[in-house]
């Protein structure tokens, strides 16, 4: 499983790291005087390259990402960070294309694991493991942030991998190790990134169906004359959750459904007195 022995470079400057950085298309400036210290890990398998990097100080990266395929990347730790003009924090996760052009910040230094791998290489491990994954999250350059639940245990499931790296001195005595590595690291991805394309289907759903939501609500209104209505008996009449209700609202009107049955009964009363005999 392993292509080449595992390369390890400790980091003791800005020279090692740029020295390190050369062949991965990667730019590092040092932004101040302070130390940069910290590691490299480079471990090519037979259809990916995982690699993890930790160093201290504060650095600026500029590249491009993933010469031969996506990159699927999880920061492990970080002190203040900005990632493709983006504020992360540890537990996020990303995904960049193919020669994908990609730019951090890092102060406080950084703490991170990535994995270089074919596009569909993780769409079949996603179709053995019984994921479905949306066609832009392979395709779109994102960066997510999961629930802390799920980003701590990213950090953590993260973290195994890069000790089980450490440890492989002699990588073609353990092909197992490799193996188990790729398979941990890709079941990592495959459900993060499933979790990110099960939302989008839910938000599409969601916006086909919230201009019907809006005509089913306006007719339900007109039939009690917008007169003793709540929340909550509208989120039974339309069988859904009071979190969804309010969602839907927010998306489709731009308000609160109470706001909405506020602004339905006024404009009912107006039109009664619009229509009353002699404007009064």
């Amino acid at each position: 499983m392993w292509g080449h022995s595992v390369f390890y470079q400790r980091i003791n400057g800005i020279e090692d790291l740029e020295e390190a950085s050369a062949g991965a298309t990667m730019d590092p400036v040092q932004l101040d005087r302070g130390p940069v210290r910290g590691e490299l890990v480079f471990a090519p398998l037979s259809d990916g390259v995982l690699s993890y990097g930790r160093y201290s100080g504060e650095v600026s990266i500029r590249g491009t990402f993933g010469d031969q395929g996506l990159t699927f990347g999880i920061l492990i730790g970080c002190g203040e960070a900005t990632v493709c003009s983006k504020s992360v924090e540890p537990g996020t996760f990303g995904v960049f294309p193919v020669g994908f052009d990609h730019s951090a910040v890092y102060h406080g230094g950084t703490n991170y694991l990535l994995f270089d791998i074919a596009p569909e290489t993780l769409e079949a491990f996603a179709e053995e493991e019984g994921y479905v994954l949306g066609p832009r999250v392979l395709t779109t350059a994102n960066l997510y942030q999961p629930s802390q639940p799920w980003g701590r245990y990213l950090r953590q499931q993260a973290g195994e991998i890069v000790n089980q790296l450490r440890l492989a001195q002699e990588p073609e005595d353990q092909p197992f190790v490799a193996h188990a590595l790729r398979n941990q690291f890709l079941r990592l991805a495959v459900t993060s990134l499933a979790s990110v394309s099960a939302a989008e289907r839910r938000d599409e759903d969601l916006q086909r169906n919230s201009s019907k939501i809006l005509r089913d609500v306006h007719e339900w209104l007109r039939a009690r004359h917008g007169l003793d209505c709540d929340v909550q008996e509208l989120s039974s009449y339309l069988h859904m959750s009071r979190s969804t209700l309010f969602r839907t609202f927010e998306q489709e009107a731009g308000i609160s459904p109470g706001k909405y049955m506020k602004h339905f009964r006024m404009a009912q009363v107006r039109r009664a007195l619009a229509h009353a005999p002699n404007g009064n």
